[in-house]
């Protein structure tokens, strides 16, 4: 049974990521839609435009959420090639993501550890942003949150 659910999971996790329609619909209609407080945003592309777009999104979120006075906290979790987004040697990224941390406090950060143990293994050593968190994998990560009531959108 845990070897379908991790191939199922597996398909899951690692699909091509783009704006699936559920996360479209929940992005353009922010104020509606994000009822709970809580939402969680999934990165696992790289790439300077894919870290670009979700560091996009997250943004307009945050925005939003202040202009309205709404109270959101929001949580990126990294894993695959999206790691790159919380290493502290990404330069452009990086400090846009300090940027962002400065100004709301209500954003947070996890590294998916199942990805991090991979990259060790074959000899690459990410040192992460500050403040970072380390969760078992991207996947527990989604599951509990999801169970919280969290909001899920994948960019």
């Amino acid at each position: 049974m845990f070897a379908a659910a991790g191939w199922f999971a597996h398909a899951w996790l690692f699909a091509v990521p783009e704006l699936d329609p559920a996360s479209a619909y929940v992005l353009a209609n922010a104020p509606a839609s994000i009822d709970s407080g809580h939402v969680l945003v999934h990165v696992s592309t790289g790439g300077q435009e894919a870290l670009g777009r979700a560091l996009d999104e997250v943004e307009d979120l945050l925005r939003a959420a202040r202009r309205e006075g709404r109270a959101l906290e929001v949580e990126i979790v990294a894993n695959r090639s999206g790691i790159d987004l919380l290493e502290a040697r990404g330069a452009p990224v990086a400090k846009r993501i300090a940027a962002l941390r400065a100004r709301y406090a209500n954003l947070s950060l996890v590294a998916c550890g199942q990805t991090l143990r991979r990259l060790a293994a074959g000899g690459r050593k990410v040192d992460l942003l500050p403040g970072t968190r380390v969760a078992p994998s991207a996947l527990d990560e989604v599951v509990d949150r999801l169970r919280s009531g969290w909001v899920y959108v994948r960019v």
